[in-house]
């Protein structure tokens, strides 16, 4: 695991340095929001994941779990959210954007994780080799929710968080190779 959390960390420091300074290139309203975008935050979260390996004590392990799920969604949110930021223009001209009650379109940044994920399957993962990135993002979207700890939500285990840092490894590198780096 702690390879792979390297790894994810090593993304994310070239993507906040990168994407954080995108005036010049990128079109204004783009480089304006990727700006007030918090990836340091992004990196920071990525460096705290090594806080849930090897979980030990028993009396912390659920406690532990759904932090450590917490922590992972909230990583994967934000990336999904920078791809989305990058692309601003192609998100603003989609044929099924987002509005919130008051028909306002909602930017990239200003996404829940379920509008996001229902964007992505019909925008962004539409095929039926994305299924798997669907399914993985309402996975640890519902474990990163049982941080309302007074309902009884299905948590798993640290083998599948262990599991699901991986494939956010992966996913993350998908999503960074297609994104312009000029």
């Amino acid at each position: 695991m702690k390879n792979i959390i390297d790894s994810i960390v090593q993304v994310l420091v070239r993507q906040a340095s990168f994407w954080s300074h995108a005036h010049g290139w990128a079109p204004r309203e783009t480089a304006e929001l990727l700006e007030i975008c918090r990836l340091d935050r992004q990196v920071s979260l990525a460096h705290n994941l090594r806080r849930w390996v090897d979980q030990s004590e028993e009396e912390m392990q659920e406690g532990a779990l759904i932090l450590a799920w917490a922590n992972l969604g909230a990583l994967v949110e934000g990336n999904m959210k920078l791809f989305l930021c990058v692309y601003r223009g192609d998100y603003m001209n989609s044929r099924i954007l987002p509005f919130d009650r008051n028909r306002n379109v909602i930017e990239p940044d200003g996404l829940f994780f379920m509008k996001m994920i229902d964007f992505y399957e019909k925008e962004i993962w539409d095929d039926a080799g994305s299924k798997k990135w669907v399914d993985y993002a309402h996975n640890v979207r519902k474990r990163r929710n049982a941080i309302h700890s007074y309902q009884d939500k299905e948590i798993g285990t640290f083998g599948d968080w262990d599991a699901a840092c991986r494939d956010y490894l992966e996913l993350i590198q998908q999503l960074d190779s297609q994104m312009p780096y000029p």
